[in-house]
């Protein structure tokens, strides 16, 4: 079975379009915010790069139900 990539014609589309959360703003960027999984998603950061990010996670956020397999990369993490 080849790639999932490759099935997407012209621009792929973004995180946030693929699994659109709605997820609950905090009032200004927090520390470490930048690594977030919600930012990557508001930022439209490259699928690959947050692939890698999910794989195997190990905790959830408390705030938008993301996955991640480190808690750094999550506004408030629990972990699974």
């Amino acid at each position: 079975m080849g790639d999932r990539d490759d099935a997407f014609v012209g621009e792929r589309p973004t995180l946030s379009e693929l699994y659109p959360v709605q997820t609950l703003r905090m009032k200004a960027p927090h520390l470490g915010h930048m690594k977030h999984l919600c930012n990557m998603a508001d930022r439209g950061e490259d699928l690959a790069t947050v692939k890698a990010l999910v794989k195997n996670p190990k905790f959830i956020c408390r705030k938008c139900g993301r996955a991640a397999a480190k808690e750094e990369n999550l506004c408030e993490p629990v972990p699974l």
